[in-house]
């Protein structure tokens, strides 16, 4: 048992000895910095500033709203801007003076030509807005609006010369029943004329015989109903004239036809006979 151990002994001296343990030494790493690269500016995006919306006006026009946009002028700025036109009135200018104030106005303010007069009616009063209602199928330029807001309202009132235009005035067959009623209603108004002295000068200014009789025969209490008659029996008219206009249209067509059959036989018969 002890020889056992003694060879083991002497065995393990005869094994290589581990060699000792050494720590490397600690090198330091320089530390590099990175260069510092400038990034590329990046353009903010350009961001639109929506348009100004134009002013958005709703005007009535009798039985009828109206709603205009592309105003240079809002309804706010219309009625601090533009002095009114009430005929009548000691503190309304006259209508000359009146046009060439509100024609400075729209020309500072850069009001287009096609909204002058539709801007300007804005501020019409009394009979000047009455007379407007009646006469704008007329009025589509700013210098036919003038000449004839001169016209009706003179600056100084001829009792005379009002009562002359009354009784000459007479309804053109181009002319509507509303521009030819309301217009004898603004010369009416300037001279306070009551409304039965008004309906007998609209009575004589009718040139049809049938439409002046039935006017004269009946019995009215408001310039609508006046305008309502006029406007019935032209329509009548018109749908009886086109009646006979196409009757006799017809008969002609008629005529050409049978004439055209006729030569057509003596043809026929011109050839057999050959």
């Amino acid at each position: 048992m002890n020889e056992e151990r003694q060879e083991g002994d002497e065995a393990m001296k005869k094994l290589p000895m581990a060699a000792p343990k050494v720590e490397a030494p600690m090198i330091a790493a320089s530390v590099v910095v990175a260069p510092t690269v400038a990034a590329p500016a990046v353009a903010a995006p350009t961001v639109e500033t929506p348009a100004k919306a134009l002013p958005t006006a709703t005007i009535n026009s009798g039985s009828r709203r109206e709603k205009v946009t592309g105003f240079a002028l809002g309804l706010r700025e219309i009625e601090a801007l533009v002095p009114r036109f009430e005929p009548g009135d000691r503190k309304t200018l006259s209508a000359a003076a009146w046009l060439d104030t509100v024609s400075a106005i729209f020309r500072q303010y850069g009001v287009r030509d096609e909204h002058s007069v539709l801007m300007a009616s804005m501020r019409l009063k009394g009979a000047a807005k009455s007379w407007f209602e009646g006469m704008r199928g007329n009025l589509y330029t700013w210098e036919i609006f003038g000449e004839a807001l001169k016209e009706f309202f003179p600056g100084e009132i001829d009792n005379l010369a009002i009562h002359q235009k009354l009784r000459e005035g007479k309804k053109r067959r181009s002319e509507t029943a509303e521009e030819y009623c309301y217009g004898k209603m603004a010369l009416a108004q300037q001279i306070q004329l009551d409304f039965n002295t008004l309906t007998s000068y609209i009575v004589a200014g009718i040139q049809d015989p049938n439409l002046r009789s039935i006017l004269s025969t009946s019995r009215y209490d408001s310039l609508p109903e006046i305008v309502l008659t006029i406007n019935c029996h032209e329509a009548s008219q018109n749908l009886d004239r086109w009646s006979r206009d196409h009757r006799r249209e017809d008969r002609h067509s008629s005529c050409r036809d049978s004439r055209r059959d006729e030569r057509r036989g003596e043809w026929r018969d011109y050839r057999r006979g050959r």
